[in-house]
């Protein structure tokens, strides 16, 4: 498939007319999709950094299994977070890790899915601070329409990259899901801002499809954690 960059899919977010969806409550759309550009222009080298760590694990093959079994875990029930450390200490990621921007502290490894614990939709995983060893599990809940995003088994994996640490990411945000392709395969991007506006968070996610027409789709949302 053709390269759609990270960068050129927010450029081209910027030519849709996704005001014409505008939320009740709240910014606006277009205001949701210009932070989204600030904030990832801000934390560029990071997201792209992990974009390209996800990439080489997902198209690797070596951890297909453990990305198997993170998909398959019960997410309504207890999970073991040792389920993220083959992904967490891969090579590729622990690079990424450790050359993250140290204003983003929490990084996470989880899977897009359309059962949580309440019912919602979202990102759940486990997240360490980067200086850390604890895991704590983090649940990032969208308000996207149940079974919108489809997941693909072996590929469904998500990094994220947060502001706070693990335990305090308990809040309402918004954000920008966007379709972009790294490395030869279809890679998202949400970029999560708190209520201000200002960067929160950013996850890449592969093997979960947002059966949507639009390349961008505001959001908003919750943290959580446990």
């Amino acid at each position: 498939m053709s390269e759609n960059t990270i960068s050129e899919a927010l450029d081209a977010a910027g030519s849709h007319d996704l005001d014409g969806a505008a939320r009740d409550t709240g910014p606006s759309n277009q205001d949701i999709i210009d932070h989204a550009k600030s904030a990832y222009q801000t934390f560029r080298a990071t997201v792209d950094a992990s974009a390209q760590a996800l990439a080489a694990v997902v198209t690797g093959g070596q951890l297909t299994a453990a990305i198997t079994a993170l998909d398959d875990a019960d997410w309504q029930g207890t999970v073991d977070p040792e389920l993220v450390t083959p992904v967490l200490e891969a090579p590729a990621v622990a690079k990424a890790r450790a050359d993250a921007d140290k204003r983003l502290g929490t990084y996470s490894v989880g899977v897009f899915s359309n059962d949580l614990r309440d019912g919602g939709v979202g990102v759940v995983g486990f997240a360490r601070a980067t200086d850390g060893e604890g895991l704590a599990q983090v649940t990032l809940v969208l308000d996207i329409v149940k079974h919108a995003v489809t997941t693909e088994p072996g590929r469904n994996l998500q990094l994220g990259q947060w502001v706070k640490a693990p335990d305090a990411l308990h809040d309402e945000v918004y954000g920008l899901y966007i379709q972009s392709s790294v490395g030869g395969i279809q890679l998202d991007v949400k970029i999560v801002l708190d209520t201000d506006l200002e960067p929160y968070g950013f996850v890449e996610s592969t093997g979960a499809s947002l059966r949507l027409p639009a390349k961008a789709y505001p959001f908003s949302g919750s943290t959580s954690v446990g």
